[in-house]
């Protein structure tokens, strides 16, 4: 696998939503590996995580001209954004 260089640039409220989602990410793995209930804070935190970090890490879903965005597909690197994201 070759290795990918990737500078993000967050500002304003884009700080807080990124320590936010580390946050979540961090309870979640925490509360599942002590086998407790997931709480609802938690799981709200991560609503829209995904396309937030895709967006500043240069992650796209596939894109069909007729249907749109593959909400369901993995996301992939973009290849149209060079390396520092």
């Amino acid at each position: 696998m070759k290795s990918k260089k990737c500078n993000i640039k967050l500002e304003g409220h884009q700080i807080q939503r990124m320590r936010s989602i580390i946050n979540a990410i961090k309870d979640l793995n925490v509360t599942t590996s002590d086998k407790a209930c997931i709480d609802y804070d938690t799981i709200r935190e991560l609503d829209g995580a995904d396309d937030f970090l895709a967006r500043h890490f240069g992650l796209v879903q596939p894109f069909h001209p007729d249907f749109g965005t593959s909400w369901y597909a993995d996301y992939q690197w973009n290849e149209d954004v060079k390396d520092d994201c």
